[in-house]
């Protein structure tokens, strides 16, 4: 646990960021089931503000722009004036400042899961709507996720808490957020 809040942070959000295939929208899916909060996918926002999928949205405008997009979502949903639970898009918190933008109004959860096992549920899981994961086979999207986690790693590690998702189950993993959030936020 970083224990990074401070007065400065007004908490808004329980943000999950991870690499894709981590279970951040499965986790926060059964997490707001558990606690009663509202969930919030950020993809599934842009899609529905852009009435585009992800993959049109990159084929279309290119990923400048959609960087530009999570980050005007990321704005949005931090003005929003009920708690929620979000699931960011694997790049969110490691583009425009948005970690820090996050990091201000978000307890933030690093679901850390193994290059192995995100290889295994992307591979069962379908890559066709994860346009920097498209068109891969296992064993190149083994190399691109090694790449991309040595990239974001240096967001990712510096979340609130760190949850190791391997050996965990969709309900071992929303009890552990929920009682660390409780332990450490309630207090606060």
């Amino acid at each position: 646990m970083n224990n990074n809040l401070g007065n400065d942070r007004k908490l808004k959000l329980i943000a999950l960021i991870g690499l894709s295939g981590s279970g951040k929208t499965s986790v926060g899916l059964k997490l707001s089931q558990s606690i009663k909060l509202n969930f919030i996918d950020t993809d599934k926002l842009i899609e529905e503000k852009e009435k585009k999928m992800i993959p049109e949205i990159f084929l279309n405008h290119g990923e400048k722009y959609f960087r530009q997009l999570e980050t005007q979502i990321l704005a949005e949903i931090s003005l929003k004036p009920n708690f929620s639970i979000v699931a960011t898009g694997a790049g969110l918190p490691c583009y425009n400042n948005n970690f820090d933008k996050l990091a201000k109004c978000s307890y933030l959860i690093y679901l850390k899961t193994s290059i192995d096992i995100l290889v295994k549920r992307l591979a069962s899981d379908g890559i066709a709507n994860r346009p920097m994961l498209s068109n891969k086979t296992p064993e190149s999207l083994n190399s691109i996720l090694l790449q991309m986690l040595e990239e974001r790693e240096k967001f990712y590690s510096k979340a609130d808490i760190i949850i190791d998702t391997d050996k965990l189950s969709l309900t071992d993993i929303a009890f552990n957020i929920h009682r660390e959030f409780l332990a450490e936020v309630i207090w606060y």
